[in-house]
């Protein structure tokens, strides 16, 4: 399953569907995400891949987990936060 994969590098184009702000919110909902673009200088791959279109790269880590003892959460509690 792909929770068992800890980094993913998810190659995509800038013409596919959903559009780059979508796929990374949809993406964020379970892993940090950090996204970069590069110039295609000639079209080599599928359609999508014509001179001028941008590989958009979705590096994607592991969300941080913030933990806090049980003695912090029980301060918290009595300060009533």
């Amino acid at each position: 399953m792909s929770e068992e994969i800890p980094n993913w590098l998810i190659s995509y184009n800038n013409r596919s569907y959903p559009g780059i702000e979508k796929f990374e919110k949809i993406i964020s909902k379970y892993r940090q995400v950090t996204v970069e673009a590069k110039t295609c200088s000639n079209g080599r791959g599928g359609k999508g891949s014509v001179a001028g279109s941008k590989e958009i790269l979705f590096i994607c880590k592991p969300k941080k987990k913030h933990f806090i003892s049980l003695n912090q959460q029980q301060q918290l509690v009595n300060a009533g936060l």
